[in-house]
């Protein structure tokens, strides 16, 4: 676990880097307000450099000689400078106390500059004491303000400001777009240097939270040249946190131990402590990583010292949780659940949830060795409800593992084999997710290989082909067996009973429902024929590589491949059972099985199961659910429904679409609305995409596969819970989809 340094980076870069000697050296002839003005300047410049104690001291003589010449402005720029400064060092009971002070006399005397200077610097105050929510307050009304003043540079700087904000709640691509914002007002401005810091926090989010490493690197290498450049070693540090962080990420634990390294000797000569404790906690998660326990704990220790000093909560959280997972892997469970409940304790009064829920999943895995199977079910449900109120996908997937190795312990298999699924549907997600684009590497680098083996694949096809038209040619025989039979049964009939008409009737009957048979399995094979080539495509191109004689692979590419053929497997599997459950349905052999249950449960569990999905594709999500949403049905069905609706909203909406989904409470009945502004639906096929027989089939905006029976089986289980669902679309202008549900 680690502590995120985006917060601190955006505070010292408001003023433009300058020749600090030209300023002290225009100090010796100054006197009265310029003096006062360059005082500040100094100040700072020093700040700029991560002097903290030169800025500190050239900001009191400032504000004393500001008090001396009755000279306001001098005075309340002093005031943030010595605000801005105890604050970025950590001293914030002083730091707050100079921003009230400057607050005060700026509003008196109308200093618009003076009062969007102290609104800047209470947000930060916010931010180190964890209040994320009055930060991005104050700095909102801080950047209106520089932007009326027509202040570019300090309105970036609050920009930088706003978008640690929106880190600390998780609105991850909020605060990329204000960092990146910030940046190119910075590029504009000619200020590299003040550009630097918002690259270096693009970085971090890039490489810690995102985990795009490439973005990740490009940025903090950008950032690591332009501090060196400037001899800046301060922030060059921070840099190599960073791509120490991204190398960590990547696997490769040489390159970070040199980077963090370096990065301690610049923060230990600074005296900053709150740094040194963020470097040693790297080097403990490195040499964890590298399963060299002992050492780890020594750094996390030096960590949790550091944290101490300065009663960083954070700090001392995140070290006692690391400590922990050494023990935990030392296999001394006893004392690594000791230390995650004192790690909980402070993440608790910090209100971290993302953190909490991984030291919630730390002790339940721990109370499991323990044979503590009750508190540990109890501590896995806990960590899932704060893991979904952040997003954070790895957490639920661990608490669900949890559940499963509890409940099995206990000798509940129903529940054990619930939470199993769980954890399994959003484990191939995130499987999904990650490695597709290593997939389309892998193919990519393998090309010429494939393209030698094409005559083979083509005849293995053509093999596979005529397999399926045998199978296909044996139902033919049978179908034209069961008509032979229904003709003469008719024949029978017919002699039996002299009435010709309701003969006529009665054999106009078979043969509709024959043709219906007929269609069914045309539409079945179709679909087989169409979406399984696709997948086995992949394995046969994925196996004959494997099976190459004269290709040496690695164990890492042959453990890749494993799993893109167990992925490739998966899908297969999916398919099948989704053709399984369309066929079942219309056989009528799915159990109906109603009850009364809560629809915003299952709305907003698909919501998460897809909101990964939605990201890639930049769409915002609307969600407005009734409070009472309640509903009676059987909760298999209606959970194919609203999966299936949201997904089709997602596959249909361009990239930084809308899609908003609601639940709205109505006299009787529930009304479930999808609605987005995709491609939409011509209205020739409006009226046909309920129906079996137009078997109206769309690739997704980015070629998003799928069988053509999600929207069928949507409407036949609706009618089965005596609901309707109708749909409103126009081309490209979107589509909504809307089901009423009874409630009793």
């Amino acid at each position: 676990m680690k502590y995120i340094l985006t917060a601190i980076l955006f505070f010292n870069i408001i003023f433009a880097q300058v020749n600090l000697n030209e300023y002290l050296n225009k100090l010796e002839n100054s006197k009265g307000t310029e003096r006062v003005d360059l005082l500040n300047k100094i100040s700072e410049e020093y700040r700029n450099i991560s002097d903290n104690a030169k800025a500190i001291e050239y900001a009191e003589h400032a504000l004393s000689e500001a008090l001396q010449n009755e000279y306001t402005v001098g005075q309340i720029n002093a005031l943030n400078n010595l605000a801005s400064t105890y604050i970025l060092s950590q001293q914030l009971e002083a730091g707050i106390e100079y921003a009230r002070r400057a607050e005060i006399i700026s509003k008196q005397n109308n200093y618009k500059p003076g009062i969007a200077a102290v609104y800047r610097n209470l947000g930060v105050f916010y931010i180190y004491s964890n209040k994320p929510q009055f930060a991005l307050d104050t700095l909102k009304i801080a950047v209106e303000m520089f932007q009326e003043l027509n202040d570019s540079v300090s309105m970036a700087s609050a920009l930088m400001g706003l978008g640690a904000a929106y880190t600390r709640v998780n609105e991850i691509e909020t605060a990329i777009n204000l960092f990146e914002d910030a940046a190119e007002i910075f590029s504009n401005k000619g200020n590299d240097y003040q550009a630097a810091h918002a690259y270096l926090n693009l970085g971090s989010l890039y490489s810690t939270i995102i985990g795009d490493y490439q973005k990740g690197l490009v940025n903090s290498l950008n950032a690591l040249e332009k501090f060196q450049a400037v001899n800046d070693q301060v922030k060059a540090a921070y840099a190599m946190i960073i791509i120490g962080n991204t190398y960590e990420s990547l696997g490769d634990y040489d390159k970070p131990i040199e980077y963090y390294s370096n990065a301690l000797s610049i923060f230990e000569n600074t005296g900053n402590t709150y740094l040194i404790a963020n470097a040693v906690n790297n080097l403990g998660e490195v040499y964890k990583h590298r399963r060299e326990f002992n050492i780890a704990i020594e750094y996390y220790i030096q960590a949790l010292n550091k944290s101490k000093e300065i009663n960083n909560e954070e700090g001392l959280g995140v070290a006692l949780n690391n400590i922990g997972e050494c023990y935990y892997e030392l296999e001394n469970y006893l004392l690594a659940n000791d230390y995650y409940i004192q790690s909980y304790e402070f993440l608790e009064r910090l209100n971290d949830k993302y953190k909490m829920s991984i030291s919630l999943n730390n002790q339940a895995a721990v109370l499991i060795k323990l044979s503590n199977y009750y508190e540990a079910i109890s501590k896995s449900k806990k960590a899932i409800a704060l893991a979904e109120e952040v997003f954070n996908s790895d957490e639920i997937q661990r608490g669900y593992e949890n559940l499963y190795n509890a409940y099995k312990a206990t000798g509940n298999f129903k529940a054990a084999l619930e939470n199993y699924l769980r954890y399994e549907e959003i484990k191939d997600s995130l499987v999904n997710e990650r490695r597709s684009s290593e997939l389309a590497k892998t193919l990519a680098d393998y090309e010429a290989i494939q393209r030698e083996k094409e005559i083979e694949l083509l005849r293995k096809n053509s093999e596979l082909k005529q397999a399926k038209l045998d199978r296909q040619e044996n139902l033919t025989y049978f179908f034209i067996i069961i008509s032979i039979m229904l003709l003469v049964f008719g024949v029978v009939y017919y002699m039996r009973y002299t009435e010709r008409k309701t003969m006529n009737q009665k054999l106009l009957q078979y043969t509709n429902e024959l043709n219906e048979i007929n269609r069914t399995k045309d539409l079945f094979f179709s679909i087989i024929a169409h979406d399984l080539r696709g997948p086995f495509n992949s394995l046969l191109g994925i196996t004959d590589i494997l099976a190459e004689e004269n290709i040496e692979l690695t164990e890492d590419e042959i453990k890749h491949l494993s799993k893109e053929v167990n992925q490739n497997a998966r899908n297969v599997f999916l398919l099948l059972e989704n053709l399984l459950e369309w066929s079942s349905a219309q056989l009528g052999k799915i159990t109906f099985n109603p009850t009364r249950f809560d629809l915003n449960e299952i709305v907003t569990q698909n919501i998460n199961l897809y909101r990964k999905s939605a990201s890639n594709k930049e769409l915002n999500l609307v969600i407005k659910l009734d409070n009472d949403a309640f509903v009676f049905g059987d909760k298999n069905m209606i959970d194919s429904v609203t999966r299936n609706l949201i997904n089709n909203a997602i596959k249909y909406t361009e990239k930084r679409g809308e899609i908003k989904v609601f639940t709205q409470k109505n006299n009787e009945h529930v009304l479930f609305t999808v609605e987005d502004n995709g491609i939409g639906i011509p209205q020739d096929e409006l009226s046909k995409i309920f129906d079996l027989d137009s078997n109206i089939k769309k690739p997704g905006t980015e070629n998003e596969k799928g069988t053509g029976l999600g929207l069928i089986l949507s409407n036949d289980f609706v009618k089965k819970n005596n609901g309707t669902i109708s749909v409103e679309s126009l081309v490209d202008k979107g589509t909504i989809f809307k089901v009423s549900l009874p409630i009793k």
